[in-house]
């Protein structure tokens, strides 16, 4: 028997407050591209699931403050998000992570970055200078 693939479709009457959320364990292994449109969306939380990749239309959510991207099992971010210039908080702990997009060093608002309990040893000048400022 075929193992069907979870994934999110945006039903926008679920997202409330600005927010979205999984519950906990919901092994989701896809994001909708559609979830990238919700322009309104401050706050999204896909802690503890399946996810593999974040879709690269990731940079549509403009308004987005906070990310929690927590005890997946992503290998790779894509570029595009170093285009979310309102990102203050980016929790990407608990991965499958070797590297990060140099992007990330365009996150001018930028105050959180949670990389722990992945695989990444070195860091990039431009992720360093948003570490350090």
């Amino acid at each position: 028997m075929a193992r069907s693939r979870r994934s999110i479709s945006l039903k926008i009457p679920y997202i409330s407050n600005s927010n979205f959320t999984t519950g906990r364990s919901s092994n989701l292994e896809d994001i909708s591209e559609s979830l990238c449109d919700v322009k309104s969306l401050f706050y999204l939380y896909l802690i503890n699931n399946k996810l593999k990749e974040i879709p690269e239309s990731i940079w549509k959510l403009s308004n987005i403050k906070e990310l929690k991207l927590d005890n997946n099992e992503l290998t790779v971010i894509p570029e595009s998000i170093g285009r979310l210039k309102t990102l203050v908080r980016l929790y990407l702990s608990g991965n499958q992570l070797t590297t990060l997009p140099e992007s990330l060093g365009n996150l001018i608002s930028i105050f959180e970055l949670d990389i722990r309990n992945n695989k990444i040893t070195t860091l990039s000048e431009s992720i360093k200078r948003i570490c350090y400022k």
